[in-house]
């Protein structure tokens, strides 16, 4: 009888233990994190934001040119709301092009701060950051240029 009592105190003692050592290596990695001026996601999260849902700090417009092959770049804005749905302009404004619109929804990663855009978005997978988004290329690596990204529209 004396068994049970004394492998209960066994577990609870080695449980107390792993989740001191895994909120210490959290702790760590949000201290690395903040000295070289990244939020850390739990920072960044609202009251309001929903889980699994994008933060609302990330959240907005994004603005800028992307290149393209065979033209001098288009012209690009995604918005990213916080119900999952996304409206991403373009044009080529050298030929004088109309924007064309497509909307759409995303998937939200936490993990890696990234929304990837569903079919009709080209299955484009941007990281989000508060200053703006880059567009990550078929293996989910930025690409090697400053050309991919997008800057945050102030609202």
């Amino acid at each position: 009888m004396k068994k049970i009592p004394l492998l209960a105190a066994a577990l609870l003692t080695l449980n107390a233990c792993r989740d001191t050592t895994s909120h210490t290596a959290a702790s760590q990695a949000d201290s690395l994190l903040a000295e070289n001026g990244v939020p850390s996601a739990d920072s960044l999260l609202a009251a309001d934001d929903l889980p699994g849902s994008m933060p609302a700090a990330l959240q907005g417009s994004f603005d800028g040119m992307l290149p393209c092959e065979g033209c001098k770049g288009l012209k690009t804005r995604l918005t990213l709301s916080n119900d999952g749905a996304y409206v991403l302009e373009r044009f080529r404004p050298e030929v004088g092009e109309d924007p064309a619109a497509v909307m759409g929804s995303y998937t939200w990663s936490a993990t890696d701060s990234t929304a990837s855009l569903d079919p009709a978005g080209h299955g484009w997978k941007f990281r989000v950051t508060p200053t703006g988004v880059v567009q990550l290329g078929p293996a989910g690596k930025p690409y090697p240029t400053r050309q991919h990204q997008l800057t945050r529209i102030a609202e």
